[in-house]
């Protein structure tokens, strides 16, 4: 599936959050679109501020280095 990474602006009461995020690609969604995810829908709606790069999900790291020896790892 191909997705494309997103920045995800929420306002709050002292600014913003934001969150960067990989969504399905949807010829719907551009800057300035206003969604909610289905995963987490309690945290509210959220506006695209940006897309970035595109490209098929399964090249995108998922084990963030847990591969590696541990002596190489950098988690506490």
């Amino acid at each position: 599936m191909e997705v494309v990474q997103t920045m995800l602006k929420q306002k709050t009461e002292k600014g913003h959050h934001v969150m960067v995020a990989w969504l399905p690609v949807d010829p719907k969604v551009k800057q300035g679109s206003v969604l909610t995810l289905k995963d987490a829908p309690e945290l509210g709606e959220w506006r695209v501020a940006e897309q970035f790069t595109r490209q098929d999900s399964s090249l995108i790291p998922r084990k963030w280095g847990l591969d590696l020896p541990k002596s190489q790892r950098t988690e506490w």
